[in-house]
């Protein structure tokens, strides 16, 4: 039996249906699992398995329409502005189109995080400087996302996913929009980041390959696991 306190994500008959026109669609059907603390997790499937409302019930960016979630030990996510609070402070996001504010610097996109947290704008500057020259990116810093390269917003991506040492890093199709070559390195950055910081890694992900460095593989189909 699992002991509880090293449980990251547990999710018990979690079901979510979305309403389109005057039909209910049924994305997930019924979905339970447990990730432990520190796990590096790779769930599977074809497109429209259900596997970024997955990603999005876990990372309390969306809630289930029946079932229950449990996140390190908390399961009570009613008040908004609790359950925002607790989303910023320890989960992470990467998405496969990198989500950066186009009008901000990189060093300004990866220091957000930050300031939200209510770090001061200095701190917050030295800390961000300090994780871009970490991913190869110091001599960035003062760039827009429109003047990088794909791997290099979605490290700019990553870097602001992890600046703030979350808890768990959710990631959804982060090679999705990059080659063959770029998309290893940033998942060696991606296990080399867990490595340091200990996250707790939830991926999507079409890549076989990738999906094989994983410590656990979670198939999707028709929303439900197989």
């Amino acid at each position: 039996m699992s002991d509880k306190s090293s449980i990251a994500v547990l999710t018990d008959n979690i079901y979510k249906t979305y309403r389109i026109d005057k039909d209910d669609i049924t994305v997930l059907n019924g979905i339970s699992l447990t990730i432990q603390e520190g796990e590096t997790v790779a769930i599977v499937g074809p497109s429209g398995a259900g596997k970024s409302t997955l990603l999005h019930i876990i990372g309390l960016m969306t809630t289930p329409s029946a079932g229950h979630l449990r996140i390190n030990g908390i399961n009570k996510f009613s008040n908004n502005k609790i359950l925002s609070k607790y989303r910023n402070s320890i989960i992470g996001f990467v998405f496969q189109s990198y989500n950066l504010l186009p009008e901000f610097t990189v060093v300004e996109n990866v220091m957000m995080p930050l300031l939200i947290a209510g770090v001061n704008r200095e701190s917050a500057e030295i800390r961000a400087k300090e994780m871009l020259e970490k991913v190869g990116l110091a001599s960035r810093i003062k760039h827009l996302p429109s003047e990088l390269s794909g791997g290099e917003q979605q490290r700019v991506a990553l870097t602001r996913a992890v600046i703030n040492k979350p808890k768990i890093l959710i990631a959804d199709e982060p090679t999705g929009n990059l080659d063959r070559n770029t998309g290893n390195n940033i998942m060696d950055l991606v296990f080399k980041m867990h490595s340091t910081y200990g996250f707790t890694l939830i991926m999507a992900t079409h890549n076989d390959e990738i999906a094989g460095r994983c410590g656990s593989v979670i198939k999707l189909l028709d929303g439900k696991i197989i």
